[in-house]
Order: C-alpha cells, then sequence, then structure tokens
C-alpha cells in the first residue's frame, strides 16, 4: 500500500481487539519515532500496553480496548510546534495504516495525567494518537459515536482559493487534502492557489488548529506527487521537480 492508497483507506477508529502488536512492527514504529523526533526536534514516546488513560471511565466511553499511543511532546518555545505534530504524527498515521493498523487522534477525551510519560519543564504533551488491531467493520458502537461528530466534509472547492488556472497537482493535492483527519471534523485549512505559487493557512480559532495545519499540508504534498512545505501558518509549498 502507497502513501495514496493509505490516506483513502485511513479512518478513526475507538474499539481495538485484544491482540498484541508484533515486535517486528514495534521495531518499525521506534524507527519512525526516532527519525520524527531527529527531523523536527520533537519528543514523541511510543508507550505499548499502557491502555489505562483510554479506559471506559476516563475517556468517557470514546473508547475501548486501548492499549497503545504514541504521546505527541513538542517543545513549548517552538512557534510552530504544533504544526510539526501534526505532519509527523499524520506521517506515523500512515504507516500504521500500511501496517494494517487502525489509529485515531486524541485530544481531550482521555486522562493525560494517567499517561505513563515523562514531559520535561520546556516540553507540552499536546494530544495522543492511539492504535492498535481492530475489525474490518467499524462496531455499531464506533458508529454511534461516530455520528454526532461527522459533518459533511468539504470539498475542493471549499478548501481552494485560484486567483489564476490550477495546476492539476494542485487539484490533486487538495482532494487528498480533503481527506486528512481535523479536530471535530472542522476541516479549517484553507489552500490559497497562484498560479504555480501554493500556500495554506489557518484561522487559528481553535486550539487545534496548527495541528489540524501540519496533517493537511502532509496530505497535500503526498496527493501533489512530492514537494517541500514550509513550516508556519501561510507557508508556501515547493513542487518537486
Amino acid at each position: 500500500m502507497d502513501l495514496r492508497s493509505a490516506i483513502m483507506e485511513r479512518t478513526s477508529r475507538r474499539k481495538y481487539e485484544d491482540i498484541p502488536v508484533d515486535d517486528a512492527i514495534i521495531e518499525q514504529l521506534e524507527a519512525a519515532v526516532w527519525e520524527c523526533n531527529r527531523s523536527a526536534d520533537l519528543n514523541i514516546k511510543l508507550k505499548i500496553g499502557d491502555g489505562e488513560p483510554f479506559t471506559a471511565g476516563k475517556s468517557y466511553g470514546m473508547f475501548s480496548g486501548v492499549q497503545n499511543y504514541f504521546a505527541m511532546i513538542r517543545k513549548k518555545d517552538d512557534p510552530v510546534g504544533d504544526e510539526k505534530i501534526g505532519y509527523y504524527g499524520e506521517s506515523l498515521v500512515l504507516l500504521l495504516t500500511r501496517l494494517g493498523l487502525g489509529s485515531c487522534w486524541v485530544g481531550g477525551t482521555y486522562d493525560k495525567d494517567a499517561c505513563h510519560v515523562e514531559v520535561a519543564d520546556d516540553e507540552e504533551f499536546r494530544c495522543a494518537i492511539v492504535f492498535g488491531h481492530v475489525k474490518t467493520k467499524e462496531s455499531m458502537k464506533e458508529r454511534a459515536i461516530k455520528k454526532p461528530l461527522k459533518r459533511k466534509s468539504k470539498e475542493i472547492k471549499d478548501m481552494l482559493t485560484a486567483y489564476a488556472d490550477v495546476p492539476n497537482w494542485v487539484v490533486d493535492g487538495v482532494r487528498y487534502a480533503v481527506k486528512a483527519p481535523s479536530a471535530q471534523n472542522r476541516q479549517p485549512v484553507r489552500f490559497l492557489c497562484d498560479g504555480e505559487t501554493v500556500s495554506a493557512k489557518v484561522k487559528g480559532e481553535h486550539n487545534y488548529d496548527m495541528v489540524d495545519l501540519g496533517i493537511a499540508k502532509l496530505h497535500f504534498e503526498v496527493g501533489a506527487g512530492g514537494g517541500t512545505w514550509e513550516f508556519g501558518n501561510g507557508g508556501l509549498f515547493t513542487k518537486a521537480e
């Protein structure tokens, strides 16, 4: 499964099977976390067999069977730390999808104090990504939980503003950005295209808008066929040659 297929395949899952993650997969995840931390100066931590923060009483019944998660930790003084969490965290989500595991971004519906994670004074534990084995079809409870959170997904025209003819690679990029997960499914990111110049920004009205910006930027990058984003609200995209 390539990254484009993983984006189309990925869906947020909240009910997990009591099946341990294979050691070989854990090794791949550890390597991916190390690379993310090295590249972005983050302190993402991989936790295996630590489901206490996501038990029914502590997650308001939103999750069941969680045993594994990534603790998404950034430097407090990093002005683009949240965006990095979104961008690199979503790269882990897509890796999980390619490995046949389910996952879900988690902002507030868990007990952060119950997480067995060391956080330095100059760091902030912003959110988590839970993961594990899931059944092919969503359970009735998952569908019931998701229904009130689900809004009609935006279309390409809702997320793209253009001042000239739009290159096909830009349309492709936004087509995959539309599939990006976001807090409360708000899809706050907007892309601006002026010829071959593309930027992405959010209004910053929600606590996780910058995380959502990073997630959407990665999806756009994959859909556009590769390239490099500037970090920052309104950052520009450079298309790969």
